[in-house]
Protein backbone atom coordinates (compact mmCIF):
# COMPACT_ATOMS: atom_id res chain seq x y z
CA UNK A 1 0.00 0.00 0.00
CA UNK A 2 2.60 1.77 1.01
CA UNK A 3 4.44 1.55 -2.19
CA UNK A 4 1.67 2.52 -4.28
CA UNK A 5 1.15 5.33 -2.49
CA UNK A 6 4.43 6.80 -3.45
CA UNK A 7 3.62 6.16 -7.22
CA UNK A 8 0.65 7.39 -6.80
CA UNK A 9 1.56 11.08 -5.45
CA UNK A 10 5.12 11.20 -6.75
CA UNK A 11 4.88 9.12 -10.23
CA UNK A 12 4.10 12.83 -12.05
CA UNK A 13 7.87 14.33 -10.89
CA UNK A 14 9.40 11.97 -13.11
CA UNK A 15 7.40 11.62 -16.38
CA UNK A 16 8.60 13.93 -18.86
CA UNK A 17 7.25 16.82 -18.52
CA UNK A 18 6.51 20.84 -20.00
CA UNK A 19 8.31 23.85 -18.17
CA UNK A 20 6.19 26.89 -17.27
CA UNK A 21 8.03 30.02 -15.86
CA UNK A 22 5.50 32.01 -14.27
CA UNK A 23 4.99 35.63 -11.82
CA UNK A 24 2.34 35.11 -9.09
CA UNK A 25 1.56 38.12 -6.44
CA UNK A 26 -0.86 38.09 -3.75
CA UNK A 27 -2.73 40.62 -1.44
CA UNK A 28 -4.31 39.43 1.56
CA UNK A 29 -6.08 41.54 4.06
CA UNK A 30 -7.35 39.77 7.59
CA UNK A 31 -9.48 42.01 10.20
CA UNK A 32 -9.99 40.77 13.20
CA UNK A 33 -14.05 41.12 14.68
CA UNK A 34 -13.09 40.24 18.23
CA UNK A 35 -10.76 37.28 20.15
CA UNK A 36 -12.82 34.23 18.57
CA UNK A 37 -13.41 35.49 14.90
CA UNK A 38 -12.18 37.28 11.72
CA UNK A 39 -13.18 38.25 8.05
CA UNK A 40 -10.59 38.61 5.10
CA UNK A 41 -10.43 39.28 0.96
CA UNK A 42 -7.65 38.12 -1.04
CA UNK A 43 -6.01 39.52 -4.56
CA UNK A 44 -4.58 37.67 -6.65
CA UNK A 45 -2.49 39.06 -9.92
CA UNK A 46 -0.66 36.14 -11.94
CA UNK A 47 1.48 36.73 -15.36
CA UNK A 48 3.39 34.05 -17.66
CA UNK A 49 5.76 33.65 -20.22
CA UNK A 50 4.44 31.67 -23.04
CA UNK A 51 6.29 27.94 -23.11
CA UNK A 52 5.57 26.83 -26.42
CA UNK A 53 7.84 29.71 -27.93
CA UNK A 54 10.31 29.41 -25.14
CA UNK A 55 9.85 32.73 -23.96
CA UNK A 56 10.94 33.90 -20.99
CA UNK A 57 9.36 36.81 -20.17
CA UNK A 58 7.21 35.70 -16.70
CA UNK A 59 5.21 39.30 -17.20
CA UNK A 60 4.44 38.58 -20.64
CA UNK A 61 1.23 37.08 -20.92
CA UNK A 62 -2.18 37.09 -18.58
CA UNK A 63 -2.66 34.17 -16.10
CA UNK A 64 -5.05 34.54 -13.51
CA UNK A 65 -7.16 37.39 -11.76
CA UNK A 66 -9.05 36.63 -8.70
CA UNK A 67 -10.86 37.73 -5.52
CA UNK A 68 -11.62 35.65 -2.91
CA UNK A 69 -13.09 35.72 0.73
CA UNK A 70 -12.66 34.30 4.39
CA UNK A 71 -14.43 33.61 7.41
CA UNK A 72 -11.96 32.77 10.39
CA UNK A 73 -13.25 30.68 13.39
CA UNK A 74 -10.21 31.25 16.53
CA UNK A 75 -11.00 27.37 18.81
CA UNK A 76 -8.31 26.86 22.09
CA UNK A 77 -5.00 25.29 21.30
CA UNK A 78 -4.32 27.30 18.26
CA UNK A 79 -7.40 25.38 16.06
CA UNK A 80 -8.87 27.48 13.89
CA UNK A 81 -12.02 26.63 11.45
CA UNK A 82 -11.19 28.11 7.97
CA UNK A 83 -14.55 29.08 5.23
CA UNK A 84 -14.28 30.55 2.39
CA UNK A 85 -17.78 31.34 1.04
CA UNK A 86 -17.23 32.66 -2.41
CA UNK A 87 -14.04 33.43 -4.91
CA UNK A 88 -14.02 34.36 -8.41
CA UNK A 89 -11.51 33.17 -10.73
CA UNK A 90 -10.53 34.36 -14.28
CA UNK A 91 -7.66 32.23 -15.59
CA UNK A 92 -5.87 32.36 -18.97
CA UNK A 93 -4.36 29.28 -20.60
CA UNK A 94 -1.73 30.17 -23.55
CA UNK A 95 -2.79 27.74 -26.59
CA UNK A 96 0.15 28.13 -29.27
CA UNK A 97 3.62 29.81 -29.82
CA UNK A 98 1.20 32.45 -31.24
CA UNK A 99 0.16 33.78 -28.18
CA UNK A 100 -3.48 32.80 -28.31
CA UNK A 101 -5.52 32.66 -25.02
CA UNK A 102 -7.98 30.95 -24.15
CA UNK A 103 -10.46 32.17 -20.89
CA UNK A 104 -11.91 30.16 -18.57
CA UNK A 105 -13.50 31.68 -15.50
CA UNK A 106 -14.76 29.59 -12.29
CA UNK A 107 -16.38 30.15 -9.04
CA UNK A 108 -14.86 28.63 -5.73
CA UNK A 109 -15.45 27.38 -2.59
CA UNK A 110 -13.46 26.31 0.52
CA UNK A 111 -13.53 24.83 4.07
CA UNK A 112 -11.32 23.39 6.54
CA UNK A 113 -9.09 23.79 9.53
CA UNK A 114 -5.84 24.31 10.39
CA UNK A 115 -3.54 23.38 13.81
CA UNK A 116 -0.49 25.50 14.59
CA UNK A 117 2.21 24.84 16.77
CA UNK A 118 4.80 27.26 18.20
CA UNK A 119 8.19 25.02 18.59
CA UNK A 120 10.65 28.12 20.46
CA UNK A 121 11.77 30.60 17.49
CA UNK A 122 9.47 28.38 14.71
CA UNK A 123 6.01 28.29 14.12
CA UNK A 124 4.24 25.15 12.72
CA UNK A 125 1.17 25.32 10.50
CA UNK A 126 -0.91 22.47 9.54
CA UNK A 127 -3.70 22.87 7.25
CA UNK A 128 -6.71 21.02 5.79
CA UNK A 129 -9.05 22.47 2.83
CA UNK A 130 -12.13 21.05 0.85
CA UNK A 131 -12.53 23.03 -2.34
CA UNK A 132 -15.33 23.20 -4.68
CA UNK A 133 -14.66 24.36 -7.82
CA UNK A 134 -17.30 25.37 -10.22
CA UNK A 135 -15.31 25.81 -13.57
CA UNK A 136 -17.21 27.80 -16.87
CA UNK A 137 -19.75 28.33 -15.08
CA UNK A 138 -20.95 30.99 -17.29
CA UNK A 139 -21.18 28.34 -20.75
CA UNK A 140 -22.44 24.93 -21.71
CA UNK A 141 -19.18 23.25 -20.87
CA UNK A 142 -19.61 23.58 -17.38
CA UNK A 143 -18.39 21.35 -14.62
CA UNK A 144 -17.57 20.47 -11.26
CA UNK A 145 -14.53 19.33 -9.40
CA UNK A 146 -13.81 18.80 -6.15
CA UNK A 147 -9.77 18.92 -4.84
CA UNK A 148 -8.65 18.29 -1.46
CA UNK A 149 -5.93 20.19 0.07
CA UNK A 150 -3.68 19.11 2.76
CA UNK A 151 -0.66 22.16 3.90
CA UNK A 152 2.27 21.35 5.98
CA UNK A 153 3.99 25.05 6.58
CA UNK A 154 6.98 26.20 8.97
CA UNK A 155 7.83 29.86 9.75
CA UNK A 156 11.64 30.18 11.03
CA UNK A 157 12.18 33.41 13.04
CA UNK A 158 15.78 34.39 11.50
CA UNK A 159 16.12 37.91 13.33
CA UNK A 160 13.73 39.76 15.59
CA UNK A 161 14.52 43.47 16.17
CA UNK A 162 11.13 43.94 18.35
CA UNK A 163 7.72 41.82 18.97
CA UNK A 164 6.31 42.99 15.77
CA UNK A 165 9.21 43.16 13.89
CA UNK A 166 11.96 41.11 12.05
CA UNK A 167 12.59 38.58 9.44
CA UNK A 168 11.44 35.24 9.03
CA UNK A 169 12.06 32.06 6.67
CA UNK A 170 8.98 30.55 5.23
CA UNK A 171 8.62 26.97 3.43
CA UNK A 172 5.45 25.11 3.15
CA UNK A 173 4.46 21.76 0.82
CA UNK A 174 1.09 21.73 -0.19
CA UNK A 175 -0.63 18.35 -1.91
CA UNK A 176 -3.93 18.51 -3.69
CA UNK A 177 -5.92 15.74 -4.91
CA UNK A 178 -8.72 16.25 -7.05
CA UNK A 179 -12.03 14.20 -7.94
CA UNK A 180 -13.60 14.46 -10.55
CA UNK A 181 -16.44 12.87 -12.59
CA UNK A 182 -16.03 10.36 -9.66
CA UNK A 183 -12.48 10.00 -10.65
CA UNK A 184 -9.88 10.52 -7.99
CA UNK A 185 -6.53 11.47 -8.67
CA UNK A 186 -3.22 13.58 -8.40
CA UNK A 187 -3.39 17.17 -9.39
CA UNK A 188 -0.21 19.36 -8.03
CA UNK A 189 2.32 19.85 -5.69
CA UNK A 190 3.67 22.81 -4.29
CA UNK A 191 6.79 23.55 -2.55
CA UNK A 192 7.18 27.26 -1.84
CA UNK A 193 9.75 28.72 -0.18
CA UNK A 194 10.20 32.82 1.21
CA UNK A 195 12.04 35.59 3.13
CA UNK A 196 9.26 37.34 5.13
CA UNK A 197 10.19 40.72 6.16
CA UNK A 198 7.53 41.98 9.16
CA UNK A 199 6.85 44.88 10.72
CA UNK A 200 4.11 45.77 12.69
CA UNK A 201 0.77 44.52 11.18
CA UNK A 202 1.94 43.70 7.79
CA UNK A 203 4.60 41.25 6.04
CA UNK A 204 5.80 40.99 2.68
CA UNK A 205 7.07 37.78 1.43
CA UNK A 206 9.36 37.28 -1.78
CA UNK A 207 10.21 33.94 -2.42
CA UNK A 208 10.04 30.92 -4.68
CA UNK A 209 7.20 28.00 -5.60
CA UNK A 210 7.63 24.87 -7.35
CA UNK A 211 4.68 23.72 -9.07
CA UNK A 212 4.49 19.26 -10.41
CA UNK A 213 1.00 19.29 -11.85
CA UNK A 214 -0.65 16.67 -13.63
CA UNK A 215 -3.07 17.05 -16.16
CA UNK A 216 -5.10 14.50 -18.46
CA UNK A 217 -2.10 14.39 -20.97
CA UNK A 218 0.92 15.70 -19.49
CA UNK A 219 2.71 16.59 -16.54
CA UNK A 220 3.82 20.43 -16.04
CA UNK A 221 6.47 22.13 -13.89
CA UNK A 222 5.40 25.76 -12.78
CA UNK A 223 8.65 27.61 -11.98
CA UNK A 224 7.31 30.91 -9.78
CA UNK A 225 8.30 33.68 -8.75
CA UNK A 226 6.12 34.77 -5.72
CA UNK A 227 5.62 38.33 -4.36
CA UNK A 228 2.52 38.57 -0.98
CA UNK A 229 1.69 41.31 0.97
CA UNK A 230 -0.32 40.14 4.12
CA UNK A 231 -2.09 42.82 6.27
CA UNK A 232 -3.74 42.31 9.68
CA UNK A 233 -6.14 45.32 11.08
Amino acid sequence: MKQRLFIFLFIPIFSTAQNHTEFWSKLNTIVTVNKSWSIGMDVQYRRQADYNSGDKNIFHYPMATSLRAWVYYSLKNQWQIILSPLAYFKNDEILNNNGEIKQTNEIRQMAGTSKSVDLNRIKNKNRFLIEVRYIDFDNNKSYTQFRYRLQNSFTISLHKKEKTTGINYFLSNEVLIKNQKQQTSFDQNRIYNALQWKFMHADIDLGYQWVVQRNTNNTLHRNQLFLMLNLTI
